[in-house]
């Protein structure tokens, strides 16, 4: 039997399917997309018809079970590969591996054929020819006097084997053969599925030092009991990282009909054996060992449950994050970066976010130096800004309240935000930064980016590796490889869907573009600084490594934007090159022409007012003719009565792909996808103090498991507990009315109530 003939016998699409509910045909359509490097975003917006619009939550469930399935297919392999070393593998044990569906399986059928682990005492008996020993013994070989034993070799000849000082070596193949029998294996996985119920997790205060020093801040889990089934995935969380810090002490608890069902099993595969003493040593060890074994995938799949639970609210709330709008208007932004000791660090910023300015003041009465609110007045009557963003961090509310009684004296017309300012200190510091902001100080780049995060947040939080703007909860408790994954998925999909003027948007918003990386958006920008703004999606597939897989993933979601009425439209023509001294340069030369319906040309290449649209270019042919069939003219995309007519069209007469294209044309051509979500809160004056029975209007800071953290301008965010919240969806950056239920002195302070 050839190993490269043994191939799983399952198929991918076919597992997936069953496991997430959804057609086997939509799941192998997103199988082969996805291996054809087809991205998420690409495959949710451009080929949902072959995937039966699945939503991209979905996609990345395929996804995630398909880099399991084919980790699985990998260790199918190595085990039947490692079975036949050992001269092993048969027909019979070759089909009950390739027909393992999950890694678990897979160890249950593979491990009575498997090597012993290198060095083990299970490794060194089996070295020194004892396992047919153990063999004789299981088929009722009786021990002779002196501690010696008959065998029949391979050639059919007895020998008599001497067994003294070898009997823990003899013991651990017999333990092994115990653990690994199919019927004892199979009493294991009965006692995980069928009794799981009755499985007990204890949790107490440890007896280490470290208990006293962490300890308090897992009090809650301080003698609890609860059956494995019911834990949710933070209290897991919450007691793994417990047990790590030392502060507790966690133990797993079998039913006792449980034990004694392994303890028969075990029985009935010694029952040949004679020797009572080794017939009860065995089975006390194996039991042991394998209670042992229960106790650890009890825990891992624990752990495994929690740990996508917390993978997924990181996910939710970083898109969330992402998604937040920017502030509605042309406006300029005050930012401030608060604190102690250093002052608070100002930079005020024009409606682009080019810096106007820059400052360090102490706002607050814990700073050594004396209080300085008249900086802020000062640099209103130099800049007149319209929004103030404080950063959430050390000093908020202390420098808060100073704001409000800043905005008192300048008569109203000012209002103030509170901005998530994690990961801005990290930027600072970073070449981004300092080749966006050479000459801004280094201590007052992070108030920049607090302000930017409210003129274009998504575009000043791509400049942060997402891991950093820690949202969710036990980040550092999760698998860096699996958290960073998902969570630089999330920041192409929000990237993406936003869309990204191909000839404004910086090389670190393009660089999270489905499709591009860092080389090709560095590219696209040097091409733009070398000969000019892109005037056709089409002169993409002209920048250095963007080949036609390339252009098809990232095009659709990258705009350009053309300035253009119904009268006049710009005509940019190159001027032909102008050689003086050693060189020659080339100059552009802008003129109008009168006329909406004539096309601009760059180039030589003819503008295509699609381009300013979310339609792929492989679409354009079905976009034109819904366009001329509905008597429109493509410049007129995005006017209000282009819209309106092109929603009376009627799709039925069109290909399934038409819906995708009606959709995009029915937007103005300034339509940003992030307008759904929340804007940010704005306020005058900050929250009176708090009190039992108080009303008030807040924003969700953080989403958990266990509930969400709204910031009310208290000194703490409260918590709205997620019994408070059923049948109700709360996201992270949602104002929600809330009333203070109860103060506690403990804990998180608040616990806040839908209003």
């Amino acid at each position: 039997m050839s190993l490269k003939e043994l191939k799983p016998r399952w198929t991918t699409s076919k597992l997936i399917s069953d496991k997430i509910g959804e057609n086997e045909v939509y799941v192998r359509n997103a199988e082969n997309l996805m291996r054809s490097d087809s991205t998420i975003p690409f495959i949710a917006r451009y080929r949902g018809e072959n995937v039966g619009n699945m939503g991209v939550d979905k996609l990345y469930k395929i996804k995630e079970e398909m880099a399991r399935l084919d980790k699985l297919a990998k260790e199918i392999t190595k085990s039947l590969a490692a079975i036949e070393k050992e001269k092993k593998l048969t027909s019979k044990v070759a089909h009950s591996i390739v027909s393992c569906t999950t890694l678990s399986a897979l160890e249950i059928v593979s491990a009575p054929y498997m090597p012993a682990k290198q060095g083990s005492t299970l490794q060194k008996a089996r070295t020194q020819g004892l396992e047919p020993v153990a063999f004789a013994l299981l088929a009722g070989c009786p021990v002779l006097p002196g501690d010696k034993i008959q065998v029949r070799d391979e050639g059919g000849v007895t020998k008599t084997i001497d067994l003294a000082g070898k009997w823990n070596l003899v013991d651990a193949v017999l333990v092994d053969l115990v653990k690994t029998n199919r019927d004892v294996m199979d009493c294991c996985e009965s006692i995980l599925k069928t009794h799981r119920r009755g499985i007990m997790m204890s949790v107490e205060k440890s007896k280490s030092k470290e208990a006293d020093a962490t300890g308090e801040k897992f009090s809650h889990y301080f003698k609890m009991r609860k059956s494995v089934d019911v834990l949710q995935p933070f209290e897991v969380m919450a007691i793994n990282r417990g047990e790590k810090l030392k502060a507790l002490s966690v133990s797993v608890t079998l039913p006792t009909a449980s034990v004694e069902n392994l303890k028969r099993s075990c029985q009935r595969a010694m029952n040949m054996i004679r020797a009572p003493e080794i017939h009860n040593r065995v089975i006390t060890a194996a039991t042991t060992s394998l209670k042992s074994y229960l106790t650890r995938r009890v825990r891992g799949q624990l752990k495994e449950v929690a740990v996508g639970s917390s993978v997924g609210v990181f996910v939710e709330n970083l898109r969330h994050l992402l998604l937040t709008p920017p502030i509605h208007g042309s406006v300029r932004v005050l930012a401030l970066d608060p604190g102690y000791k250093n002052g608070c660090k100002m930079a005020v910023l024009d409606e682009m976010g080019e810096v106007l300015d820059t400052c360090t003041a102490h706002l607050n009465a814990k700073a050594k130096e004396f209080v300085q609110p008249g900086v802020i007045v000062e640099l209103y009557r130099k800049h007149r800004f319209s929004i103030i963003g404080i950063g959430n961090g050390t000093a908020c509310r202390e420098t808060e309240h100073a704001v409000t009684k800043v905005i008192e004296r300048l008569g109203g017309g000012v209002k103030y935000t509170v901005v998530e300012e994690r990961g801005a200190s990290i930027y600072s510091c970073s070449e981004v930064a300092a080749a966006e902001l050479a000459d801004v100080n280094m201590v007052h780049r992070s108030a920049v980016s607090i302000g930017r995060r409210l003129l274009d947040p998504l575009s000043e939080y791509v400049k942060i590796e997402p891991q950093h703007l820690g949202v969710g909860q036990y980040q550092h408790d999760l698998p860096a490889s699996q958290l960073n994954s998902r969570l630089n998925d999330t920041v192409v999909e929000c990237v993406s869907f936003t869309g990204a003027d191909l000839n404004m948007c910086s090389q670190a918003l393009l660089q999270r573009v489905a499709g591009l990386n860092v080389a090709t958006a560095k590219n696209i920008v040097q091409r733009r600084r070398e000969s000019g703004p892109f005037t056709n999606r089409q002169q993409v597939l002209k920048v250095k490594g963007v080949g036609p897989k390339t252009f098809e993933q990232c095009i659709g979601f990258l705009r350009i934007y053309h300035q253009s009425d119904d009268t006049t439209t710009e005509k940019v023509e190159e001027a032909e090159s102008d050689e003086e001294g050693n060189g020659s340069r080339k100059r552009k030369k802008r003129t109008a022409a009168v006329g909406g319906s004539k096309k601009r040309k760059r180039d030589g290449v003819m503008i295509d007012y699609l381009d300013q649209t979310s339609v792929h270019p492989e679409c354009y042919e079905l976009a034109d003719q819904i366009i001329s069939d509905a008597g429109l003219d493509k410049k007129d995309i995005g006017t209000d009565s282009f819209i309106q007519r092109i929603k009376m069209i009627d799709i039925g007469q069109y290909p399934s792909l038409s819906c995708q294209i009606i959709s995009s044309l029915s937007q103005p051509i300034n339509y940003d996808y992030r307008s759904q979500f929340s804007q940010p809160l704005l306020r005058s004056s900050a929250t009176s103090e708090v009190r039992v029975g108080m009303v008030t209007e807040g924003r969700v800071t953080n989403v958990t498991q266990f509930g969400a953290f709204v910031d009310i301008g208290a000194s703490r965010d409260g918590l709205l507990h997620r019994s408070k919240t059923v049948g109700r969806t709360v996201v992270l950056g949602q104002r929600l009315g809330v009333r203070v239920e109860r103060m506690d002195q403990k804990g998180i302070g608040l616990e806040l109530s839908g209003s």
